[in-house]
């Protein structure tokens, strides 16, 4: 599978532009992909900005994998009209798609080359099937050598293993701090993470009691949900007495990247960063950068 550290293209939801709520993150934003000339794009016909979840899987540069997109969280009267449908969305990109009929979000899929680590929202939401029967099909369908399943979050009703853990290389695994979670649910994680295998690195976290007007819990602390192509490092910042911690940090474990602080309040406040906002795949041409006044590319 295309992992983070070769993509070379990032996509946006033209939402991320369009709505006034984010147009001060969107400005700040785009001033730093224009100075580093990282090539950008929009998703056009979407629902919501988390583009990360609806868009599919990259394989190698041609293939590409759909799963279904059909979140429990969405079914709501309060959240379905937000509900992404991914046969409608449109890119500039020609993908041979392939479906797997899987109800499973982009920010559960954590991927190496060979592997995956998913948290048990998958069992969930794709209840019908085994757990052996889901995992056998992912292997056999993406050529996977290891599945990984980690606990849900007991307060994210995302289920979403990108504010978690995620891959620096095949064997090694950034995980966000839990240690303020409960002893029982840090218990079931420790077993969880130990029956991988792989060599786990601790991550700057902070954990907030902040709430949105919905009702729900904001996503300003998880630092571990950055963005990362080529030889950059989009890091999330949020006003927190942990920022510099989380910035030095991640200038150690990526020390051939450029770490680029981005505050990200605007987007953090309605449950995701910078990862869940971005769909970033390696390209096998050269397409014009997208001029940041026009939602299509210009020559």
């Amino acid at each position: 599978m295309i992992t983070d550290k070769d993509t070379d293209f990032v996509y946006f939801s033209s939402l991320i532009k369009e709505l006034d709520q984010y147009t001060p993150f969107w400005k700040r934003l785009n001033t730093i992909l224009t100075e580093k000339k990282i090539k950008y794009g929009f998703i056009e016909n979407t629902r919501d900005i988390w583009c990360r979840d609806y868009m599919p899987i990259q394989l190698n540069v041609n293939q590409f994998v759909q799963f279904e997109f059909f979140p429990d969280y969405y079914l709501s009267p309060q959240y379905i009209s937000k509900l992404t449908i991914p046969s409608e969305v449109r890119t500039n990109e020609k993908m041979d798609l392939k479906y797997i009929n899987l109800i499973i979000d982009g920010g559960n899929f954590i991927k190496s080359t060979s592997d995956v680590i998913l948290t048990e929202k998958v069992l969930k939401e794709n209840h019908k099937l085994s757990k052996e029967s889901i995992i056998t099909l992912l292997k056999k369908e993406i050529h996977l050598d290891n599945i990984y399943l980690i606990p849900q979050l007991p307060y994210d009703m995302t289920g979403h293993a990108d504010g978690m853990v995620r891959f620096i290389s095949n064997t090694d695994l950034l995980v966000a701090d839990y240690s303020n979670e409960s002893k029982s649910w840090r218990t079931k994680m420790d077993k969880a993470l130990d029956k991988t295998g792989l060599n786990i690195i601790q991550y700057p976290a902070k954990t907030t009691e902040e709430r949105n007007q919905d009702g729900d819990y904001t996503a300003k602390g998880t630092y571990i949900n950055f963005l990362q192509l080529e030889n950059y490092i989009l890091l999330p910042q949020f006003g927190l007495d942990t920022d510099d911690l989380a910035f030095i940090r991640t200038k150690e474990l990526f020390p051939n990247y450029q770490v680029i602080p981005v505050n990200s309040n605007e987007i953090a406040t309605n449950g995701g960063v910078l990862n869940c906002i971005t769909w970033n795949i390696k390209r096998k041409v050269n397409i014009p950068l997208c001029d940041p006044l026009s939602k299509y590319p210009t020559s």
